[in-house]
């Protein structure tokens, strides 16, 4: 698997990783945490050996999960929170 490939993956679950974390837990700066964890040698390091590895074994289902991950990262599950919480509630949800 190419060396972009894997950075690319990589750094996406990192986002995912910090976007569900920061629904979790107040942290400070969560671009910082993230490019903390994407600047560690250590840390890519492994999780580069571990996306190669899961290449190897999943080879086409890599994009599926890859797309999955995009997507997820996109969604804004504060919203999701907020409009769940005016249906428990029974306030009345209108469109934004």
């Amino acid at each position: 698997m190419g060396t972009k490939t894997t950075e690319i993956l990589i750094e996406s679950f990192f986002a995912l990783a910090t976007k569900g974390l920061v629904l979790v837990v107040k942290i400070e700066d969560p671009d910082a945490l993230q490019n903390d964890i994407n600047n560690d040698y250590i840390i890519t390091k492994e999780m580069s050996d571990l996306a190669g590895g899961l290449g190897l074994r999943c080879g086409r289902l890599l994009s599926v999960a890859k797309a999955m991950l995009i997507v997820t990262i996109h969604i804004d599950f504060c919203v999701a929170d907020q409009v769940e919480a005016k249906h428990t509630s029974g306030e009345k949800v209108e469109a934004e």
